[in-house]
Order: structure tokens, then C-alpha cells, then sequence
């Protein structure tokens, strides 16, 4: 994670919160207001009490909403800036945890101020100085525990501690509410902790902006450092009394920022983000990719499995997030060449973390669609349902979208499933017992196509799931214009079963060879002049000796290092399909 200033729409954001929406809170502003709750964890209850912010900024003291907002800007930039962290991931998550009212608090909820900074948290971040990359001063240690009593004594902090406790009457409850007014009086010393334990979740969980907010809403316990592993210990902590609440309250946390970030069209249903009175403006900060054009609009809050790719943690350099992977020339190469490219998080139970030579590229097609480039979000659910009901780890390295976005979900140096050789053809071409080392050696590429196509009526549909005869007319027809047709006298019985197939894209093929040049670079044992030797032969495309009947090519059974495609490994396959563009394409690489 580096630093990255807040966008336009960030700053007016926060003024809009600031400036504009006095009704947040009960009808009070937010510098000052009355709550009808009783204050939790101290005594007496104080209810009703009044708050007032003494904030200080520029050496004067914060009056108006728009001295608030200005306020607020200059430290989220300041202290992310000094930490290497996103401004905007650090406003939306103070917005998140307090709606920037200083004052409020919720009932029943030992949660307040900026964030939730307050007790425990406070004593750990703050006072103990417990987390690296740097201590606080001790004019900030002086300033939030001013008034406390036993300030260094963890006990002071406890708020779930029995009022029977020891001292807790002289501790806890006594220092609550003293130790509030010092926080909201203090949202710069907040904001700093705030991004300095930000960071510290960062340096250890390779920089992932997703794994780094599930942490720290979720706490050290569960620090771990991938997104998916922080997860999985939450599960394991209450796998014994079923409770899934750590874990869901800690993916709604991540979805709730990402949602503030992203959500321009107020499309994920969360109820608690949005801002009274908006008229639907500013509710988010100009972070278009967030949501996605390949990511499911249903997102739900009370989900308990996570899936990475449906909940928005696309991490790209538009997030600052550093894709360091041991030098991986092929991510360098691709973040270099190509403005269409996007490293995205990708659950490690999908792929084999396990350095490997490569050899050769595999092209496949998506076979599914959904959309401008929905072929690639419906190949990643599969692929997490594979793994699920039978524990088979089928994926590949990128998906090249409708629009030629090249997604890369995992580094080059590892692998996956990705060829479906059966037992059978692995003795047929003479490679029994290679299965994984043809896996593990190539590197996968899906195209993102409906693939083979069904005449129906004189339109063309995808085929059930299955089928190379059976159309599915629920689905919508592909216009004529973007359909290839395989027959007579090429291919009498069409092209692997299908008479027609979805056209790749121009803006596809330009992607493809970005992507083939780029891994070629990376591993130059991957031959482009041995594809140009099949030329006019159809050896990558399967080899169809009688009408309709396929066989596969040894050649690629047998590793010759270069190109080819799942029907040079599958007859009963039937991507890529030989379109003239990328015959061409493949022809013409040096």
C-alpha cells in the first residue's frame, strides 16, 4: 500500500458530510449535541449529557462545519502521506466507523469518536505503544489520557470488566467518559493512531488493502497475511459454538468502506453508510473500479462464506497497492505496457502456491457470458464451486474480458488445474502420469466467450450447459455480427461440434498479444516460431482426420515448449476456436 492523495469527489465527500448534513446524529451538528442513551460502560449514566468538541485546528478552535471539513481533509492527507496509505481508504473508514460526528455514540455500543480508538484499543495503539512502524509522541500519550486515572493500568481501559472488578469504580467507569472527551476533542492524534495501526496490519499481509481493513476491524487475533487466511481464522477461532459473527462482521466492515469508496449508483444495499438528505450526491469517492464492471451487484451483508472477487477487493494500481511479487517480470511487464490491466485478489484455495518452471501457454475460451465481460466473473464463481464440492483446484493465471481488460488472479510462478486431461489420454499421447507437471508447467489464458453456438430460428444462442446441439433460448441471442461460422467444405460437421461461435474482440486479440509477448518475456523458453511450423496445419486447433472426429496433438502432450490450445490436450473441447484474428495474430509473433 502507498500513498495516494484524496480525489476531487473525496474532498467533497467530507465537506458534504460535514458542511451540508446536520441531521446526522439526531439533529444535532457535529460539533456539538445531546444523546437521549445512557453512557455505556460508565457511571453515573449520564444521560443526556451534552458534548461539545474543543477542536483545535490552525491554532484556533473548530466552529463551523466547514472548519471541520477542511480540518479533516488536511489530516487524512498529512498522516496517510506519512504512513503510505490511500487518504481516500483512510477517510472512508473513519466515515464508516463514526459518520465523522465527534460526539456520538451509539446505545448499548462501547464504540465512539473517529473511530473506535477508545478503551482497550487506545490503551494498546496509544498509550502502550504496541505496533510498529513508529511510537506515538508523548504529547499525544499526555493529551488523550489527561484526567485519567491509573492511565498506565490496562484495567483502566476494561469496560468489560464486572462493575465488582477491583477498582474498576475508580478505573473503567470513572475514565470512560473523561477519556471520550479526549478523543473527540483530539480527532488529528485519532487519525494518526488510526493510520499508524493501519500500517502496521499493511507491512505484514502484503500490502492488501482488503486484508489490511479485515484485520483491524477484526484485531491482531486474526491478523494473518492474505485476506483469505484472515478469514479462515476467524472460522477456525468459533468453529467449535458456530459463530460466524467475527467473521461476518468483519466482511461487511470491508464491504461497507469499499461501498463508500465505490458505490456511485447506489447499488449495494447498505443501509448504514448513506447519508441523510443526499438526494443520492456524493456518496462516494470517485473510485469507479471498486464496484467493478465484472462484479456481481447483489452483494449481500449477511453473508458468512466470503467471496473476493464478488466483494469488490480488486486491487490494481488505481488502489496504490504494490503487487510485489519476488520480482515477477510478467506483472512488471503488463503494469508497463498495458493501461487495460488489473491484478486482482484471488483466494489462494484456488491455486497452487508453488514456484514452477513454465514451458508453454494453454489459450482457452470462458464459455459463459453475462455482460460486457461477465465471462470472467461467472468463471471465477465456478472455479470457487469447484473447489468446494469436490476439492479440485481448476483455474488459470488471466482472463482477457469482452473488453480487453487483462485480469491477472495470480502470479505466473504458480499454477492450477487448467487442461482436464483424463487418465485415458494421458496414456494415449504417451504422457501417463504427467498430469501435473503439464498443469503446473503451462500457463493458462481464458478468453472471455460464450464460446461454440446453437442456431435456433435462424439466431444464434448459447448451447445449454452440455450440449452442441440444444440452444438456450432464455438466454439473448448473439447478434450475427459477432459470430464466426464453421462449415462446408472446411468443416462439413463444424468446428469440435459447433457450426458457430462468438467472435473474439478486436480490443481481445490486442490485449492477447500484450499478454503472450509479456509472459514470452518472462519465460523465453516459450516458443513463438514453433507455432508459426503448424501454419497452414490445424495440430493447435485438434486434428480432424475424418469429418467431425477430433483427436488431440501429441506434440503438446509431449511439452514442446510454445503455444497451444485446450483442443490441442481435449478433443471433446472446443476452445479457442481458429478465428482469422487470431490465427493471424499467433502467426505474426516474434
Amino acid at each position: 500500500m502507498s500513498y495516494s492523495p484524496l480525489t476531487e469527489l473525496g474532498k467533497k465527500f467530507i465537506t458534504h458530510v460535514c458542511v451540508d448534513l446536520f441531521n446526522l446524529g439526531g439533529g444535532n451538528t457535529l460539533l456539538s449535541g445531546k444523546k437521549k442513551y445512557p453512557f455505556p460502560f460508565s457511571g453515573p449514566p449520564l444521560i443526556n449529557k451534552v458534548w461539545t468538541c474543543n477542536i483545535m485546528y490552525n491554532g484556533k478552535q473548530v466552529t463551523t462545519g466547514t472548519e471541520l471539513s477542511n480540518a479533516l481533509i488536511y489530516w487524512f492527507e498529512k498522516y496517510a502521506n506519512l504512513y503510505q496509505l490511500d487518504a481516500n481508504v483512510i477517510a472512508a473508514q473513519a466515515y464508516i466507523e463514526s459518520q465523522y460526528v465527534m460526539w456520538a455514540y451509539p446505545p448499548n455500543s462501547d464504540a465512539s469518536g473517529v473511530s473506535q480508538f477508545t478503551m482497550l484499543t487506545t490503551f494498546g495503539v496509544i498509550v502502550r505503544n504496541d505496533y510498529s512502524p513508529e511510537p506515538m509522541s508523548q504529547t499525544d500519550i499526555d493529551t488523550i489520557t489527561a484526567g485519567l486515572t491509573q492511565s498506565k493500568y490496562r484495567d483502566s481501559y476494561n469496560t468489560k470488566l464486572p462493575p465488582s472488578a477491583p477498582n474498576i469504580q475508580t478505573t473503567a467507569y470513572v475514565n470512560r467518559p473523561i477519556l471520550h472527551q479526549n478523543v473527540i476533542n483530539n480527532p488529528e492524534i485519532m487519525i494518526k493512531a488510526q493510520c499508524r495501526y493501519m500500517k502496521y496490519f499493511a507491512n505484514g499481509c502484503n500490502s492488501l488493502t482488503s486484508t489490511s481493513l479485515f484485520c483491524y476491524s477484526r484485531g491482531t487475533l486474526f491478523f494473518s497475511n492474505t485476506y483469505s487466511k484472515a478469514i479462515q481464522k476467524c472460522q477456525n477461532a468459533h468453529k467449535n459454538d458456530s459463530n460466524t459473527d467475527y467473521v461476518d462482521e468483519g466482511v461487511n466492515y470491508v464491504l461497507k468502506i469499499f461501498g463508500v469508496l465505490g458505490d456511485k449508483n447506489n447499488i449495494i444495499p447498505i443501509k448504514d453508510y448513506k447519508p441523510k438528505n443526499t438526494g443520492g450526491n456524493f456518496y462516494y469517492f470517485g473510485y469507479d473500479d471498486t464496484q467493478g464492471k465484472d462484479s456481481p451487484k447483489n452483494l449481500k451483508l449477511n453473508q458468512t462464506e466470503f467471496n473476493a472477487y464478488a466483494a469488490n477487493v480488486t486491487e490494481s494500481d488505481e488502489f496504490g497497492v504494490q503487487k510485489d511479487f519476488g520480482g515477477d517480470i510478467v506483472i512488471e511487464t503488463l503494469s508497463n505496457t498495458s493501461d487495460k490491466y488489473k491484478f486482482i485478489y484471488f483466494s489462494e484455495a484456488f491455486y497452487v502456491r508453488e514456484d514452477t518452471p513454465k514451458y508453454q501457454i494453454v489459450l482457452h475460451h470462458t464459455a459463459s457470458g453475462g455482460g460486457a465481460s461477465g465471462g470472467a466473473t461467472n468463471d471465477i464463481l465456478w472455479w470457487e464451486q469447484q473447489v468446494k464440492d469436490t476439492g479440485d483446484i481448476v483455474s488459470v493465471s488471466f482472463i482477457v474480458t469482452r473488453d480487453g481488460t487483462i485480469l491477472q488472479l495470480f502470479s505466473t510462478k504458480y499454477w492450477a488445474y487448467h487442461l482436464g486431461t483424463s487418465t485415458a489420454l494421458l496414456i494415449e499421447y504417451g504422457a501417463a502420469g504427467q498430469n501435473k507437471k503439464l498443469n503446473s508447467e503451462s500457463i493458462g489464458i481464458e478468453i472471455d466467450s460464450w464460446g461454440g453456438l446453437v442456431n435456433a430460428n435462424g439466431k444464434w444462442y448459447p448451447p445449454v450447459r452440455n450440449s452442441t446441439t440444444v440452444a438456450n433460448t432464455n438466454a439473448e441471442p448473439i447478434p450475427i455480427a459477432n459470430v464466426v461460422e464453421y462449415n462446408a467444405p472446411h468443416y462439413p460437421k463444424g468446428y469440435h461440434g459447433f457450426y458457430g461461435f462468438e467472435k473474439y474482440t478486436d480490443d481481445q486479440i490486442t490485449s492477447l498479444r500484450i499478454l503472450i509477448n509479456a509472459i514470452r518475456k518472462g519465460f523465453p523458453e516459450i516458443r513463438a516460431e514453433y507455432v508459426n511450423t503448424l501454419y497452414p496445419g490445424t495440430d493447435m486447433w485438434g486434428k480432424n482426420v475424418v469429418p467431425g472426429v477430433w483427436t488431440a496433438e501429441r506434440a503438446a502432450y509431449a511439452q514442446n515448449k510454445g503455444i497451444w490450445t485446450h483442443v490441442s490436450f481435449v478433443p471433446g473441447k472446443s476452445d479457442c476456436q481458429p478465428q482469422a484474428e487470431l490465427v493471424n495474430l499467433l502467426k505474426t509473433l516474434k
